[in-house]
């Protein structure tokens, strides 16, 4: 009988998994929540197949080699460094504070320094589908977009609404409400009963493509402005997501209107088939990225999606009372950010359920990561 290595048995268990998950949970918000686990420990054995890589190259002909392929086999290299460290050698004090390295190409996009002529517009929208009560988590998202971008406007893009929630009311002043009909405006994508995740893919792309801004998801909570990167030299700005940088995240988006980008990306939804997830959202945008370069800037992870998925219960932890102080001492050094480059924090409320519990109560005297996080965005 064949042995298997680890990294060998984990690929194949996660194989046998994401195949349950698809025929189970073909697009269901649990079977996204399961399938992100699973990536998880596709992410583990892809790890560790890369460690034992590592382990047994020479390092010399690492740091010579330029391939895609290696730059992650350097990554894992540092990691294993690290480890080898002497008890004494200064390490982080966790895991999330071990943040993936810009590359020179990411910090030109955060650190480009240009003026534009013809900036992205600070516009930004958020997108909320067939819910009439918005959430105290969108009304944070919402709140910390005013507070840290001030923007010349923000809409909220919905299809009902109950205009006397006290979330809304407490906003109402500061926004633009913009109805939609979705079997007007998306008849191929309610006739084939989309998930309403995939419609809003879809709908943040034509609101971006005809006017330009900015888009955030209703978890996103905004830390720091965004004025660099509306000056930026490409006509589209995205995150990276994961430490490996396996895809752009279409959490936050920054655009000019007609861009080349966007028109590609728009057009892909026509070959669209009900069971993926984050294929178009994610995956084939980070494809396009190396294809056509010149029209995307790509920011490292930490800028808008680290902590990633996987650090929720890290963020929702109760704090001790010295890692309270310390939290707030980083806090305080950055800004406001816990890294010195985040400008945003994704919740990611789809495997999150803290955020559903969550009131201003809450927040204000119980010290996690996140609540203390969010605290300044309270009114």
């Amino acid at each position: 009988m064949p042995r298997f290595s680890l990294g060998s048995k984990l690929s194949i268990l996660v194989i046998a998994l994401v195949t349950v998950l698809y025929i189970a949970y073909p697009s269901s918000p649990s079977g996204w929540k399961l399938s992100r686990v699973a990536a998880g420990y596709h992410d583990l054995a892809t790890h560790y197949s890369s460690l034992r890589v590592v382990q047994q190259k020479d390092p010399a002909a690492i740091e010579n080699d330029s391939s895609e392929t290696s730059a992650n086999h350097k990554v894992v290299a540092k990691l294993v460094q690290d480890s080898n460290a002497s008890p004494e050698s200064e390490r982080p004090k966790d895991e999330y504070d071990d943040i993936p390295e810009e590359t020179p190409e990411e910090r030109h996009c955060f650190t480009s320094g240009l003026q534009s002529s013809n900036p992205i517009p600070k516009i930004v929208n958020f997108i909320w589908l067939n819910r009439t009560e918005l959430s105290f988590m969108s009304y944070l998202a919402i709140r910390s977009a005013l507070v840290s971008l001030q923007p010349d406007q923000l809409n909220l893009h919905y299809t009902d609404l109950n205009e006397n929630n006290e979330w809304l009311v407490k906003l109402r002043d500061y926004i633009t409400l913009v109805h939609h009909d979705m079997k007007q405006e998306y008849p191929r994508q309610i006739e084939e009963n989309w998930h309403l995740a995939h419609v809003s893919d879809v709908m943040r792309l034509d609101i971006l493509q005809r006017n330009g801004g900015i888009y955030f998801d209703t978890d996103i909570i905004a830390l720091q402005p965004f004025d660099n990167l509306l000056h930026s030299p490409k006509d589209m700005v995205l995150g990276q997501e994961g430490r490996n940088r396996f895809g752009l995240c279409n959490g936050i988006i920054l655009g000019r209107k007609e861009s080349a980008f966007m028109d590609r990306w728009k057009d892909s939804y026509s070959t669209f088939e009900l069971g993926e997830w984050n294929k178009h959202s994610v995956i084939l945008p980070n494809e396009w990225s190396l294809l056509f370069p010149e029209e995307v800037c790509k920011l490292a992870p930490s800028v808008f999606f680290w902590p990633s998925w996987d650090a929720v219960e890290y963020m929702h932890e109760l704090l001790t009372d010295a890692q309270t102080s310390n939290f707030e001492q980083t806090l305080a050094s950055n800004q406001g950010s816990m890294y010195p480059n985040q400008l945003a924090y994704h919740a990611w409320h789809q495997v999150a359920p803290q955020l559903n519990s969550l009131t201003p109560e809450i927040i204000m005297t119980r010290n996690t990561r996140f609540n203390i996080l969010v605290r300044r965005f309270l009114e």
